[in-house]
């Protein structure tokens, strides 16, 4: 996995949870916060991204998802 892997699934990803939110699905978005969250991580531990980017980009998906719920 590399970093252009790594963008393009985090972009499929995010564009799933607009739609589940955008749908006021709440299982479906919470499911899909777990699965970004989960990405993250393991980007971070596989050193693609670094600790203040991996920050930057958990908090971006908090404000997303709790601000939509």
């Amino acid at each position: 996995m590399n970093l252009e892997q790594t963008e393009r699934l985090l972009e499929q990803l995010h564009g799933q949870l607009d739609n589940a939110i955008e749908k006021g699905d709440r299982d479906t978005a919470r499911y899909l916060y777990g699965q970004i969250a989960g990405a993250l991580m393991l980007a971070l531990y596989l050193r693609i991204i670094d600790e203040q980017e991996n920050d930057r980009r958990y908090k971006a998906l908090q404000d997303k998802f709790y601000d939509a719920f």
